[in-house]
């Protein structure tokens, strides 16, 4: 990829991501909130990739970005827990009123933490950033590197869930990478054969799924334990008891789809790919 193609795709996604920032904290609507954190995990994954060429020299978004990109994700989640909490229990009102707080103290965040400058600085360390032409073959090395990651995850016989979450980002940066190739890149389309794309998808979604299901269940445990009166500890309790049965069958329906993973991709092996 050409140096001077680099440098626009990369200033595009910033920019992409400036104006979404910026209609985040008119109503914290949650699809701009979702397209947000999207760009950014595109965008970082890029960088990554680039990195991988030119090792330090590569471009980092910056700290102030990635707490931007965290606050959004926990104003997001606190949204859809609400709704779900809500709608299937209704009678929690202490622990649906401590959501409600936190959803509150986290928008405030974002209007402390948000700032215009924080893009613009960006783009002016990209306008002086020296890009170099970004090899094909840097493309394999990039996807071989993360599916090494996996594969070294799926031969485990139990990962702990803070693993099983390394394997979703791994899956979102080899998923956004091919996004980056098939938009942008023609010459390293091939490489994409290296890797099976619609399973990493498919696992990303199972894991999101799962991660977002046992978020809900520890912070209604952890309310439980620290804020909730006797009935409604009692009620959480047993809110929290149904879920982990459910829980359970979601990551072994994921465990299982790790060990196809491993199996279809020979361990890594790039032959059998």
């Amino acid at each position: 990829m050409k140096k001077e193609h680099i440098k626009a795709l990369v200033l595009d996604k910033n920019e992409e991501l400036a104006k979404l920032a910026t209609h985040i904290g008119e109503d914290f609507d949650k699809q701009v909130i979702h397209d947000f954190r999207v760009g950014y995990k595109y965008l970082r994954s890029f960088l990554r990739l680039l990195r991988m060429h030119n090792d330090s020299k590569g471009l980092k978004l910056t700290q102030k970005t990635k707490d931007l990109y965290n606050i959004a994700g926990n104003i997001r989640d606190l949204q859809l827990e609400l709704e779900h909490t809500s709608e299937h229990l209704p009678d929690l009102k202490a622990y649906i009123e401590d959501l409600k707080e936190s959803l509150t103290r986290n928008k405030k965040l974002w209007k402390q933490t948000y700032s215009s400058n924080t893009f613009e600085r960006f783009t002016r360390q990209i306008h002086k950033h020296k890009f170099e032409e970004l090899p094909e073959g840097i493309l394999a090395n990039f996807l071989n590197s993360k599916m090494t990651s996996i594969d070294g995850y799926a031969s485990l016989p139990d990962p702990s869930d803070n693993q099983v979450h390394t394997v979703r980002k791994e899956a979102k940066d080899i998923i956004y990478a091919s996004q980056v190739v098939h938009n942008n890149w023609d010459a390293a389309k091939r490489n994409l054969r290296i890797v099976p794309v619609k399973d990493l998808t498919r696992l990303a979604e199972k894991i999101g799924d799962y991660n977002d299901d046992r978020q809900h269940v520890e912070r209604m445990t952890l309310f439980s334990t620290q804020k909730a009166g006797t009935d409604d500890k009692k009620a959480i309790n047993e809110a929290a008891a149904a879920g982990a049965p459910r829980l359970a069958k979601e990551k072994n329906t994921i465990l299982a789809l790790l060990k196809k993973l491993l199996q279809k991709t020979g361990g890594g092996d790039e032959s059998t790919a």
